[in-house]
């Protein structure tokens, strides 16, 4: 039976690689499948090409041309995407993929359709099975020369890389998609194009000119009968083809639902009111965020336009949104006037506008009102949850609501650590005001999340208090979606409960699929479990809903320097720096990035702001001048430095220093003096990993050996990769290697780093930091080592697993 557009053999070609097929069948069974959904989906009989036995298929020896080539006259071609697909020496390949695509670019219809809601679909809708190598995604996109966007049926969980099946409906322990859910995704999918084809064939049709006749004389008792005649055929038409020959002009129109929020500007005469109209412009932009039928711009990207002279068309194609609110604030004492108008970027029509008078304890209610306006306008869908959302109050206290604001703002503009103190200080007073205000418990709860996370000053007992602080957001208010994110990543950053965390982000995201934040904490989860290759899209998916945060790119960064993808990882610092051109840890990671993808310290500082501090001590650390290093520790303030992965006294920096220099005996006299002070914090911390690391380095240049391997192990165990496999896990493993090279048990620090250079991890152990750190000179008169320098690593994104 042929296909149901004329000229086509088949509706559809089912490409796999056989052996995708053997173990189960699962080809076998999805195309079965998809014939009864598509039954129910399609009116007519769909026809599909399914070489089920590769005994009487199509094979190397065949002459594909004759044999093939009718079949692949196909209106959609359906490859099934496994790990083994993507083969350039294959038959699937070679004289399935490429040949279909070939035939599509120069067929009528080409291989892109335009669907009747005026979306395009390409013609290879792919199927995907398993989770892909880059370079496999890579080479399908610069084959399809589109984005690829497949339907997936791959079960999910940790450790596993299957296809779905339609038994795994029945399970509970994992987050994969519903098998008949994404059976019906692809019928649809099918439908959509092949009822876009048929309209565009009618519509030919239609517009055909009428055969040549030879001319009539119209007489004046011919015209009633040409009337009558014409009536008729209107009234046939219209009964064949509905009210679309009836109404001429009238058209199905498609409405762009999505919009960006510019920064209010302040009316005020008072600069210092600033921090309420971008307060207002927040508010009302996480209102609409939360109508899951809009699509709106992150706050980051919307403010680089503050005071932007650019037209309104030139900032919406930035933002790549088809509408724009503008709004102004002007506050005085309890009174706020709040101006808004929606703008369509394409025509530069005013769609909306209005002011409101109003006290500001009743601002909450104006928020609701120009969100509920906007998703009308829009067309947009209100669930009744999202109503209740909106119309929530969150204080009826305008001082609380004030100093709520205020911290924000802080925040916004942060500098680390004293914005974060200051900040903690502002939503203290917005609860001392108002002790129910549940948004103000949640921010300070992630403040202390950060401060115990980061290992700040005087970071012990925040972790309780972050704690303290979302438990009681959540008994007064657990709808809020920004309170559940935030409960999220106190519970992966306070008691590292990566699962939970995960369950609510999930949902999270799912519900809300425009929440970037929620994206962007869960790959910070997914990466601590190991589960990069999952934390990649997620990290994706962040950029793209927020493509100029810096946090964002910043954390993008080091993941893809973690993996070692270092192009990728480059353009993330890039992007990052042409926002902030002094953003410390951006040029940092860059400075790392570059010495491990350029492979030399001089290319590297071509690239990066030589000033930075930071990158002035790794250069005098990898150039070995450790005379001026140990001038620079003696002269810092800090009597400690530390972060999440290490906990290092001035005392053991210095023993480290002049161990290097040369000088042993001052060595052992800083590292007698660090265990002094490291013995008492031992007792205070003793399950830390990074005070047992700390002891194992200081015993080691004390020249007590079996010690320093002991706590080395301790801490290994303490913090093991599959606890954390993105950044401490892996330091304390490397440590390890570095205490085995210190206490001269050489093979055992080599097959270390060996083992830890097919690993993911946030640490500057590449094959060019170990030419020049001077940790691993030891090292370098052993071949084996030597091998390493020169040997490329694959790096397993799959096997690491929490």
């Amino acid at each position: 039976m042929p296909s149901l557009i004329p000229g086509y053999e088949y509706d559809i070609f089912i490409s796999y690689r056989h052996n995708d097929n053997k173990y189960d069948g699962w080809v076998t069974e999805f195309v079965s499948n998809l014939a009864k959904e598509l039954e129910a989906t399609v009116k007519g009989k769909v026809t599909i090409y399914f070489d089920q036995n590769p005994q009487d298929g199509m094979h190397e020896n065949h002459h594909v041309d004759e044999s093939l080539a009718p079949k692949l006259r196909a209106l959609v071609f359906i490859p099934i995407i496994s790990k083994t697909y993507c083969d350039l020496h294959s038959f699937a390949w070679n004289n399935e993929l490429l040949a279909f695509v070939k035939g599509a670019t120069c067929d009528n219809i080409g291989m892109q359709v335009k669907l009747r809601t005026g979306n395009v679909s390409n013609r290879v809708l792919p199927i995907r099975i398993h989770d892909l190598e880059d370079e496999d995604i890579q080479l399908l996109e610069s084959t399809l020369k589109t984005k690829m966007r497949p339907i997936d049926f791959i079960f999910k969980s940790a450790g596993v890389n299957r296809p779905l099946k339609p038994a795994d409906d029945l399970r509970t322990d994992s987050q994969h998609a519903f098998y008949r859910d994404q059976i019906n995704k692809v019928a649809n999918a099918i439908s959509e194009v092949i009822n876009a084809v048929t309209l565009q064939n009618k519509n030919k049709e239609t517009q055909m000119p009428p055969p040549p006749t030879a001319a009539i004389p119209v007489t004046k008792s011919l015209l009633p009968k040409i009337a009558m005649a014409a009536v008729a055929l209107l009234l046939v038409m219209a009964m064949v083809y509905g009210s679309q020959f009836v109404n001429f002009s009238k058209k199905e129109t498609i409405v762009d639902k999505s919009i960006a929020v510019l920064p209010f500007v302040n009316m005020s005469s008072d600069p210092g009111q600033e921090y309420f109209s971008d307060g207002m412009m927040e508010e009302i932009l996480n209102q609409l965020a939360k109508i899951r039928d809009l699509k709106v711009t992150s706050r980051t990207s919307s403010m680089l336009y503050r005071d932007s002279k650019l037209p309104v068309k030139a900032i919406a194609e930035a933002l790549s949104v088809g509408h724009i609110l503008e709004g102004s604030v002007r506050k005085s004492a309890d009174k706020v006037r709040i101006t808004v108008q929606l703008i369509d970027a394409h025509t530069d029509k005013h769609l909306w506008s209005e002011t409101f008078d109003t006290d500001l304890k009743d601002v909450f209610s104006v928020q609701t009102e120009i969100s509920k306006n906007i998703a009308s306008k829009l067309k947009g869908i209100l669930t009744p949850m999202e109503q209740k959302l909106l119309e929530q109050i969150p204080t009826t206290n305008k001082v609380a609501y004030e100093y709520y604001l205020k911290g924000k703002l802080i925040i916004h503009r942060g500098d680390g650590f004293p914005s974060l103190k200051e900040g903690v200080k502002l939503f203290t007073k917005a609860i001392e005001s108002d002790p129910e205000f549940s948004a103000v418990y949640a921010e300070r709860g992630g403040l202390y999340s950060l401060w115990y996370f980061n290992r700040m000053p005087s970071w012990e007992g925040k972790d309780k208090l972050a704690q303290q602080d979302i438990a009681k957001a959540e008994m007064l208010n657990n709808d809020v979606t920004e309170i559940q994110v935030k409960k999220a990543f106190i519970l992966y950053q306070t008691q590292g409960n990566y699962n939970e965390a995960i369950r609510i982000l999930e949902k999270v995201t799912r519900e809300y699929p425009n929440n970037a934040g929620g994206f962007k904490a869960l790959y910070a989860v997914q990466r601590r479990m190991g589960l990069f290759d999952q934390a990649i899209k997620n990290a994706e998916t962040a950029l793209a809903l927020d493509p100029n945060n810096v946090s964002n790119l910043h954390n993008s960064a080091y993941l893809y320097y973690a993996i070692r993808k270092y192009e990728v990882a480059d353009d993330m610092c890039n992007r990052l720096l042409a926002l902030e051109p002094r953003h410390a840890q951006g040029i940092q990671i860059k400075f790392y990035v570059l010495v491990s993808w350029k492979g030399t310290l001089e290319e590297a500082l071509k690239s990066v702001d030589n000033s930075d501090s930071v990158i002035q001590a790794s250069v005098k650390y990898y150039k070995r001048d450790f005379n001026s290093l140990i001038q620079m520790v003696h002269q810092s303030p800090k009597a400690v430095h530390e972060t999440q992965t290490v906990y290092t006294p001035r005392a053991l920096k210095l023993a480290e220093l002049y161990f290097f220099s040369g000088n042993k005996k001052l060595s052992k006299a800083y590292a007698d003096s660090a265990l002094v002070t490291l013995t008492a914090t031992y007792k205070k911390l003793a399950n830390d990993f990074r005070i047992h690391s700390a002891m194992a380095f200081a015993e080691a240049y004390a020249g007590n050996f079996s010690q320093a391997v002991a706590y080395a192990k301790s801490a290994n165990m303490l913090m093991p990769i599959g606890r954390d496999s993105y950044s401490k896990g892996p330091a304390t493993e490397i440590d390890l290697a570095k205490i085995y090279i210190l206490t001269g048990q050489y093979d055992l620090a080599i097959r270390k780093i060996e083992y830890m250079l097919t690993k993911p991890a946030l640490l500057n152990l590449t094959p060019a930091f170990l030419r020049i750190d001077p940790m691993y000179d030891p090292l370098r008169k052993f071949p084996a080592f030597m091998k390493i320098l020169g040997t490329e690593y694959k790096i397993d994104l799959s096997t690491a697993r929490h």
